[in-house]
This record gives structure tokens, sequence and C-alpha cells, in this order.
């Protein structure tokens, strides 16, 4: 149980990992070998896939199915682009690990995690309201005043019926920011 708790952390890390280094800018590649351990951590990521039997040596889908969305995300990147393994290895890696981290932080998540952020920030403001002041104040503003500003222009980047419901969430979340203010 413990072994499969770890697995799952070290592969989540893993991703959160490369994800800090994809949003790298591609100059700093060169300077920092930024390619070397994008594919160090991708090949580790394969060893233990295989190890585990969630992935063949061929990087076909293995016998055992994979325990989390992540895994299961992370293995059928590797077994779409086992294609470009043949042609480049370097790239096969990267592509591999664009694929997998891709969508890590996507905007449904950061405008419902903004509402949320000003929900609590807003309701707590009811119970801490005899301690705010000076720049405590400030700070708890800036907070409502960022969380709908960000959730509002992720909400525009989404696409479908979760667009509309989380925009006006957050408009109306920025609209009671302006009546707090005024």
């Amino acid at each position: 149980m413990f072994k499969r708790i770890y697995t799952r952390f070290m592969m989540e890390f893993l991703r959160i990992l490369l994800w800090g280094l994809l949003s790298l800018p591609e100059k700093d590649w060169k300077k920092r070998n930024i390619d070397k351990e994008i594919e160090d951590g991708m090949k580790l990521a394969q060893r233990s896939l295989i190890k585990s039997q969630q992935l063949n040596e061929d990087l076909t889908l293995g016998s055992e199915p994979g325990h989390s969305k992540s895994t299961r995300k992370l293995m059928k990147a590797f077994s779409t682009q086992r294609y470009i393994l043949e042609e480049d290895e370097k790239e096969f890696y990267l592509q591999v690990a664009k694929v997998w981290v891709g969508g890590l932080f996507n905007s449904y998540y950061v405008a419902l995690s903004c509402s949320g952020i000003f929900l609590v920030t807003y309701l707590s403001t009811f119970l801490l309201h005899p301690y705010l002041s000076g720049w405590s104040t400030v700070i708890w503003t800036m907070i409502l005043f960022f969380s709908s500003i960000i959730g509002i222009l992720n909400a525009i980047r989404i696409e479908g019926g979760r667009k509309w419901l989380l925009l006006l969430l957050n408009v109306f979340f920025f609209i009671i920011f302006i009546m707090i203010m005024s």
C-alpha cells in the first residue's frame, strides 16, 4: 500500500516538475541543459511503468492497468508517441512530456480555484473583521480583486457550457468586490 502511494506521489511530483521545466523559455533550455533533465525524468517514468508491467518493452499498453488518471495519461502518451522513438530519442521524450503535462493547470481548474479563493476570503472577513486593519485589509482586498479578475480571464478561455457558468460566477464576485469597495 505504501509503495503504491509513494509511486503515485513521485509520478505527480515528476509531472509538476516537468510542467515547471517546460514552462521555462526555450532560450534558457540550452544554458540549463533542460532537455537532458526532461529526458532523464521521462526515462525514469518509462522504466517505472515497464517494471510495473503497465507498459511493454515496445511501449504498447501492458497487462496491468494504470492506477490513476495521471498514470493512464502517461501510458497513453508513451504508446501514441512511440513512432517518434525510432527517429529521434530526445524528441520522443520531449513530446511525451508535453503530452503528459498538457492541461495540468488548465483554465477550468484555475477559474474554479479563483472562485473558491474569493468565496473563502470573502466569508472569512465576517469572522475576522475585528482583526482586519491596516495592511491585512489591503492584502484581503488584493486577494478579492485578483481572484475575481484571474477567474474571469481564465473563464473566458474555457470552451463549452462550463465557460458561461464560471464566467457569470466570477463576474458576480467582481461585482461583489466593487460593492465592498464603494
